[in-house]
C-alpha cells in the first residue's frame, strides 16, 4: 500500500519515472470534465495511458467550453441508475504492473485537491498480484454486465477487469479486502461481532438513523464514537441522538475540526 493525496498522485508518480500505463481507469460520481482535461489529462498523456472514465449520468459537469477532448482523447461513460452511481475507483494498468487505488474522493478539484478524503492504493506485479487487485477485476466485470454505460465503455470495464482478475502470488498477510455490492449490500459482507469499539463518520447520513442501526446490530459494540464536523455533517440530528439514547452501550461525539471539509467514509471497529 501507498500513502497519497489522491489518485493524481499516482499517476504524477508514473510520470515522474517515465513509466507506461497502458489503461488508466477512473470511476466516480461527480465528474468535472473540465478539471479533469486541465490538470490530469497531461500527465496521461506522457505516460501513454488510454483513459476511460466512468461517472454517473446525472453528476456530470460537461461544460462544452472547457471540456473539448471526450470521446477522442479519452472515453467517457455516463451511468444511468435508479439510485446513484457512487464508487471512486482508480486504476492505472501497465503491461505487467497494477495500481488500483479506491476512496471517496470524486474527479473533481474538491474531490482530488481540496477535501479530506480517504484511500487504500494497491499496487501489483506479475511475481505480487494481490487477492485485492483480482477482486476489483471481478467487480468491473460485473460492473461491465449491469451498469448502463454504453457498449463500448462496457467492453472496456469488461477487458480491464479481466486483466486484473488473475491468480494472487506472493504473500497475502495484511492484503486488505476490496468489497462491492453488485450481488448483496456491503453491509452483509462485513464481520459479526460483538467489538470492544466501532469508530463512524460519514459527511452524509440518510433521513434517519438507519446505517448506525445497521452497523451497531451488526457488530455489537461496547463503545460507539460518532464524528461529526459542526456545520458541515449533515444528518438529522433528532432521529440520530434518539437512536443514540436508546442504546445500552457507551457512546462518543466527536466534533472534527471543521476547518477543511472531510469528506472520506470511516467504519473501524
Amino acid at each position: 500500500m501507498t500513502a497519497l493525496a489522491s489518485p493524481l498522485s499516482l499517476i504524477l508518480e508514473r510520470a515522474l519515472a517515465n513509466d507506461q500505463i497502458e489503461h488508466a481507469l477512473f470511476c466516480t460520481f461527480t465528474f468535472d470534465a473540465g478539471y479533469f482535461e486541465r490538470v490530469a489529462l497531461g500527465p496521461l498523456d506522457g505516460v501513454g495511458a488510454q483513459v476511460t472514465v466512468v461517472a454517473d449520468a446525472a453528476m456530470a459537469k460537461l461544460d462544452p467550453y472547457a471540456a473539448r477532448r471526450i470521446g477522442s482523447r479519452y472515453g467517457l461513460g455516463l451511468v444511468h441508475h435508479g439510485g446513484a452511481f457512487h464508487p471512486k475507483v482508480a486504476v492505472l494498468l501497465g503491461r505487467d504492473t497494477c495500481t488500483v487505488a479506491i476512496g471517496s474522493g470524486n474527479v473533481t478539484m474538491a474531490g482530488w485537491h481540496a477535501n479530506e478524503e480517504l484511500w487504500t492504493s494497491v499496487e501489483s506485479d506479475a511475481d505480487d498480484w494481490s487477492p485485492f487487485t483480482s477482486a476489483v477485476g471481478r467487480w468491473l466485470q460485473g460492473l461491465s454486465d449491469s451498469a448502463q454505460v454504453g457498449p463500448r465503455v462496457a467492453s472496456h470495464l469488461a477487458s480491464i477487469g479481466r486483466r486484473l482478475d488473475r491468480p494472487p502470488t506472493g504473500s497475502t498477510i495484511d492484503t486488505p479486502s476490496a468489497l462491492g455490492n453488485l450481488q448483496q449490500p456491503i453491509i452483509e459482507q462485513l464481520p459479526t461481532g460483538p467489538v470492544d469499539e466501532l469508530n463512524v463518520y460519514a459527511p452524509f447520513h440518510g433521513h434517519g438513523a438507519d446505517a448506525i442501526r445497521s452497523l451497531c446490530e451488526r457488530l455489537e459494540p461496547e463503545l460507539l464514537r460518532v464524528g461529526y464536523q459542526p456545520g458541515s455533517t449533515m444528518l438529522n440530528p433528532g432521529a440520530v441522538g434518539k437512536y443514540l439514547e436508546s442504546l445500552a452501550v457507551s457512546v462518543e461525539l466527536r466534533a472534527l475540526d471543521p476547518a477543511r471539509y472531510r469528506h472520506g467514509k470511516l467504519i473501524e471497529w
